[in-house]
């Protein structure tokens, strides 16, 4: 009895040993602290994503697409003989059995849309379709160099971002890199870095992203470097401006040195030191451009519009001077995707999910409003995370609905002009990120080689 007492004893001070010597290595962050807390997010898995830790094994070993799969969703299917109901094949599919994605055209539509996301394509996941407005798929691009292999770090990209130039090249990004690919597939040039959800153009032949912590300026013409603002030297450049500090706790905060992962430090009511990981969540920043920048009388051309997630914050900062002009929070709820327009407004994809549908809202400039220009519910669009949205001139918009894996591009009325969804079988869609409305004209001069 006593040797069965001392045994238990034994056994009771070795793991307490090891829980103290667990929490001090939490506490230094010496290995294999960094180690274990890989696995601790691999097994959490991103917030969004519903799969077990066997399904990300086996997505991340390019078993299947797990970790980007959704359930696929009803919605209601136009019914106006002006519409027509086609299945189109998915180019060079390596997991699904089934081979053909649901699509719904307006008869008076032209053009095109290039969609970028996750394809299913035998030499990897990620890559971009052209489909016309007669519901064909005339051509596909995919990630490249290595990206192309299906390799864990390319299958672990979230959102590639896309922006389309004068001459069909694009600007998009992978894992590491970023790229600029010409129409006929040829890379133009790409750099290292890990850059992260969107790429926009000036249209000074310059482009911005956000890469970790920092805004990046970066050039058109071969991907150097032109700019970079942290977004530390935003918040201190702007004391009176408090709403960068809702997430964390009272007292005084630092910023930790730490690449592509924000970390505020703050006091917590013993004095003890506490950190939030990701509180802003920085997920888009647009540039003013020159051509529209007449219909914003207080903003100058090279404003930046900023979104910032986790605060439900949408702000305009001018990179010369730090300075933050304008800002609304609380107006929305996890959003994406601030835009500026060509009729001087500001409207944003607001995932909305304290609700049961997203919108496209306009952002008053002078009043703390929002108006709903496209409710979801009308269409069955929702999705917690991602989110992309276009305004055009003739007033029809563009959304993409992220985990949907949908697109769909309505009139200035309301009427559905073009509806994709990317069905990975009868049960699941992939996850789409992008898309833009090209018109027949720029389809016709850039197609003069196939791939």
């Amino acid at each position: 009895m006593k040797k069965a007492v001392r045994y238990l004893a034994a056994m009771y001070i070795v793991a307490l040993a090891g829980f103290a010597l667990g929490a001090i290595l939490v506490f230094i962050e010496v290995w294999p602290h960094s180690t274990l807390k890989e696995i601790d997010a691999f097994v959490a898995g991103d917030p969004t994503e519903k799969t077990t830790t066997w399904e990300k094994v086996q997505s991340d070993a390019g078993l299947t697409p797990a970790r980007y799969l959704h359930p696929r969703e009803e919605f209601p299917a136009p019914e106006h003989e002006e519409y027509t109901t086609s299945k189109i094949d998915i180019v060079d599919h390596q997991f699904s059995d089934l081979r053909a994605a649901p699509i719904y055209v307006s008869k008076t539509n032209s053009g095109g849309w290039l969609i970028n996301g996750i394809f299913d394509f035998k030499s990897g996941l990620h890559g971009y379709l052209l489909v016309e407005h007669d519901g064909s798929i005339s051509k596909s691009w995919q990630l490249p160099d290595g990206e192309q292999s299906g390799s864990r770090e390319q299958r672990r990209v979230n959102g590639l971002g896309l922006a389309l130039l004068q001459d069909g090249s694009f600007i998009s990004r992978s894992s590491d890199k970023i790229f600029r690919m010409s129409w006929c597939g040829d890379i133009l040039w790409q750099i290292e870095g890990e850059y992260h959800h969107s790429v926009s153009l000036d249209g000074q032949g310059g482009f911005w992203a956000w890469r970790g912590d920092y805004l990046v300026a970066l050039s058109v013409e071969d991907g150097s470097i032109q700019n970079e603002i942290h977004i530390e030297e935003v918040i201190r450049a702007n004391p009176d401006i408090s709403a960068f500090e809702i997430l964390t706790n009272p007292g005084d905060w630092k910023w930790a040195d730490q690449t592509n992962n924000t970390k505020i430090y703050a006091r917590s009511q013993k004095n003890s030191p506490v950190y939030l990981q990701d509180p802003f969540h920085q997920n888009d920043v647009d540039p003013l451009r020159e051509e529209i920048v007449g219909k914003y009388p207080i903003f100058n051309t090279g404003d930046l519009l900023v979104s910032m997630r986790h605060l439900n914050l949408v702000f305009v900062v001018r990179p010369s001077t730090k300075k933050i002009i304008w800002f609304r929070q609380g107006l929305t709820s996890r959003q994406h995707d601030p835009d500026w327009n060509a009729d001087g407004t500001i409207t944003v994809f607001d995932n909305r999910n304290h609700h049961s549908w997203s919108r496209v809202a306009k952002l008053s400039l002078d009043k703390n409003q929002a108006r709903t220009i496209v409710d979801g519910e009308t269409y069955g669009i929702y999705t917690v995370a991602g989110g992309d949205h276009e305004v055009y001139p003739n007033g029809s918009v563009l959304m993409i609905s992220r985990n949907q894996g949908r697109v769909t591009h309505v009139s200035k009325d309301g009427a559905i002009l073009f509806d994709f969804v990317n069905r990975y079988n009868d049960e699941k869609v992939l996850r789409l990120f992008n898309a833009i409305h090209i018109s027949e004209k720029k389809m016709t001069e850039w197609n003069t080689c196939k791939n």
